[in-house]
């Protein structure tokens, strides 16, 4: 073998396994566009998130017992129902309003702090 051909060899040699190498392993292939986005892991809760308002329980004496009850123009069922749990209502001035048919509808303002209110409410017919 001559000079040329002895450093040509190894050269030759290596780029013959170089070649092995990418022709002997198959590239990675993207998923097909059908195919769903793997699952990832749930976003954090951002760490500026606004802490639970302070909220009040209001108990609720009603006469009639079926009046229907809305706060701040919300239905929230009638005295009733509503009478063995309470309402939890934010803190702060709300709107209540007592409505049944036959009775005359009652409109209170009412400002709640800490803990339970109780409201008691008697509509008159009219």
């Amino acid at each position: 073998m001559t000079r040329a051909a002895a450093a040509l060899a190894p050269a030759a040699a290596v780029a013959a396994a170089a070649a092995l190498l990418v022709v002997g392993c198959p590239r990675p292939r993207p998923p097909p566009a059908s195919a769903p986005a793997p699952a990832s892991a749930p976003a954090a809760a951002p760490e500026t998130a606004e802490p639970a308002k302070p909220t009040s329980r209001v108990l609720l004496d009603c006469d009639p017992p079926d009046a229907e009850v809305r706060v701040d123009g919300k239905a929230r069922g009638t005295c009733d129902k509503i009478a063995a749990k309470g309402l939890k209502v934010d803190r702060g001035v709300h709107r209540f309003e007592f409505a049944r048919d036959g009775f005359e509808t009652l409109r209170l303002e009412v400002s709640l702090r800490k803990g339970k209110e109780t409201l008691t409410v008697r509509l008159k017919a009219p």
